[in-house]
C-alpha cells in the first residue's frame, strides 16, 4: 500500500547583519543561523544555547 507523502516547510530564524552573537532565546529544537558569524545555533533543554563551529556543516 502506497503511503501519502506530505511536505513541510522548516523555518529557521536568521540574522543577516549586526552582532555576531547568539540569539537571546531559542525553544528546544528551534534553529537560528547568524550570517554575520556563519554560525548555526539550536535550542536545548538547558538554559544555554548550543552552536556548531563555523564551517563544519
Amino acid at each position: 500500500m502506497e503511503q501519502e507523502r506530505r511536505s513541510c516547510t522548516i523555518l529557521i530564524k536568521r540574522r543577516v547583519s549586526g552582532d555576531p552573537g547568539p540569539p537571546a532565546f531559542l525553544a528546544h529544537g528551534e534553529l537560528a543561523f547568524n550570517e554575520a558569524s556563519n554560525a548555526l545555533f539550536f535550542g536545548t533543554n538547558s538554559p544555554s544555547l548550543s552552536t556548531t563551529d563555523p564551517g563544519t556543516f
